[in-house]
């Protein structure tokens, strides 16, 4: 009797030690390449991205992996504007996704002080919701950062608690650079993306 009593307090014990573990412990990041450490500037080819990240443009790319500045690494990725009205590029990954599971995102990002945002250039995160045939679900998109981006502190851009509609199967990722109007120039950094389910 006693031996059955200390089985049952060891397995209520190691129970509550689960528990408390998977309480704590910090959300598993499904973005490929967060800091954008791979490949490396100087080994990869001229104009690479971090591996599965990739580009959209309406024209140029001039998206490039940089040791210029980093929030987390030695690396980050830089953004330059095309300069043209009417005109689009960013970074995007995709990511599978559970069907009213909550997903955040988030990604830093720094002004370039010595080619700052300009005129009517923005950036900012986009999530689009797709189904197994990849057509759009829905969409959500974040804050617009233009100009008044900082040049000298890194800061998080984030979409929390987002939900999955039905039918999604994965989410397509991204940051956005805008030029809505004649104007725009400038570049900046990315950073340290992040997207965790809950």
């Amino acid at each position: 009797m006693f031996s059955g009593r200390v089985r049952t307090l060891a397995g209520i014990w190691v129970l509550a030690c689960l528990l408390c573990a998977s309480a704590g412990a910090e959300p598993v990041n499904l973005a490929p390449t967060p800091s954008y450490e791979n490949p490396v500037v100087g080994v990869a080819a001229q104009g690479a991205l971090p591996f599965e990240w990739y580009h959209f443009t309406s024209g140029l790319i001039d998206i490039e992996l940089s040791k210029k500045h980093a929030y987390t690494g030695t690396q980050s990725v830089k953004l330059l504007t095309q300069k043209k009205a009417d005109s689009f590029k960013g970074l995007y990954t995709e990511v599978p996704v559970t069907a009213g599971k909550a997903y955040n995102f988030s990604i830093h990002a720094l002004n370039n002080k010595d080619d700052p945002l300009g005129g009517c250039a923005y950036i900012m995160l986009v999530i689009e919701w797709k189904d197994a045939a990849n057509n759009e679900l829905g969409r959500v998109e974040g804050d617009k950062f233009d100009w008044t981006l900082s040049r000298i502190r890194w800061t998080r851009l984030a979409l929390v608690n987002n939900i999955a509609p039905d039918g999604a199967t994965k989410g397509i990722f991204g940051l956005h650079l805008i030029e809505d109007h004649p104007g725009a120039k400038g570049s900046l950094f990315i950073d340290d993306a992040e997207i965790t389910a809950h």
